[in-house]
């Protein structure tokens, strides 16, 4: 078991590592359930361990803290156990025995009088305990988010059930209210389609921005192509490549291809061809159609590197079987006239009925000009 590490509603986990073979268990368990959950590896550096509990328990949903008299020794213990009362955060605190055994110094007994609780004492097995603590509100909000959005999924695809967008919606919004990233992007998607509610290019854009904030990779794409194309509110380059640079920055490759095509286009930052082809690449490593497609271009128009029709050929025909249109359209041209590529009438045939199929209008009259049926 590895702790957590995403955007979605997680629990941060707080206990002394001397009991960590009491605790692992039952970690476990909860995992197996499906709770995800966050908590210290052993990160060794004092410093970097702090900003790393810092930065998990600010975005976590609940904390869980095993209390035990190492724990309450434990500086680390004590300052999440601060640290989730400032922020507001529900806690459920787990005693291996009653809370009175424990000896709670340094003021515990106080922070956590209001606190939900369970002691172990108080189950007759193990897996008793697990099921309490599953059951407990504090974990059951994170394990309901999940639960209403994957309902949400099952009526938007049919999925067993009768496909149901309005209903769908219902369940997404339950999710995100409890912070569930997915459906807060899911709900910015219905919104600017408008499947399942009146399409509003403005609400769409503020749950984007709501899991955008939150670092959800998604999310932060879908917010830069609103602000990209000026949906739901006025257009801005600039603030579109703050959103693509964080979600490209998580390895998401459509970000990736934007941040790129923003680069050789000059939108948002200044022009640079050599870095557009650099996020080109990174794009092409997750076997990016559309970068595969601009990285050809570049190569066919000399933009950036070195002219090689050779080249753009080799990276049109890897967009062109993934169904990119327009490098169909190139490629079929480019067997047409032998450029790059050994002339080859049957091939160029193939290639831009393919482009055709999708409605390129070009490959469309290519074909008629040359007496060539659309379809065998």
């Amino acid at each position: 078991m590895t702790p957590y590490e995403g955007n979605e509603p997680y629990i941060f986990v707080s206990y002394a590592h001397a009991d960590s073979e009491r605790v692992l268990p039952i970690l476990e368990a909860l995992a197996e359930r499906g709770f995800r959950l966050w908590y210290d590896a052993g990160i060794e550096d004092g410093a970097k361990r702090f900003a790393a509990a810092r930065r998990a328990l600010e975005g976590c949903r609940s904390l869980l803290i095993f209390v035990s008299a190492r724990a309450v020794e434990s500086a680390d213990c004590r300052n999440a156990l601060d640290g989730a009362l400032t922020l507001r955060k529900e806690v459920l605190a787990l005693y291996a025995e009653t809370p009175a055994s424990q000896a709670l110094r340094y003021g515990w007994g106080l922070r956590l009088g209001k606190a939900a609780s369970l002691c172990r004492a108080d189950f007759p097995s193990e897996t008793a305990f697990v099921d309490a603590i599953a059951a407990a509100e504090p974990m059951g909000a994170v394990a309901q988010a999940e639960v209403y959005f994957r309902q949400g999924e099952r009526l938007y695809y049919g999925d067993g059930v009768t496909q149901s967008f309005e209903e769908a919606l219902s369940y997404f919004h339950q999710a995100a209210d409890l912070g569930h990233l997915g459906a807060q992007n899911c709900l910015g998607n219905r919104y600017l389609s408008g499947e399942g509610v009146t399409k509003d290019d403005r609400e769409a854009a503020r749950w984007f921005r709501r899991a955008a904030e939150r670092g959800h990779a998604p999310a932060q794409y879908n917010l830069a192509k609103c602000r990209y194309f000026g949906r739901g509110a006025e257009q801005d380059y600039a603030e579109a490549v703050t959103w693509f640079r964080r979600a490209a920055a998580q390895g998401l490759a459509e970000a990736q291809f934007s941040l790129g095509v923003c680069y050789q286009q000059g939108e948002g930052v200044s022009e640079n061809v050599a870095e557009a082809i650099a996020w080109y690449r990174k794009a092409i490593a997750q076997d990016h159609a559309g970068a595969q497609y601009a990285l050809g271009h570049c190569y066919d128009e000399g933009d950036g590197v070195e002219q090689d029709s050779e080249e753009a050929a080799y990276w049109y025909l890897k967009a062109a079987e993934q169904g990119y249109g327009k490098a169909q359209l190139r490629l079929g041209e480019m067997y047409l006239y032998g450029v790059g590529v050994e002339k080859s009438r049957a091939l160029a045939r193939h290639w831009l009925r393919e482009a055709a199929k999708q409605g390129n209008p070009e490959a469309k009259d290519i074909l008629r000009r040359l007496g060539i049926a659309e379809s065998e």
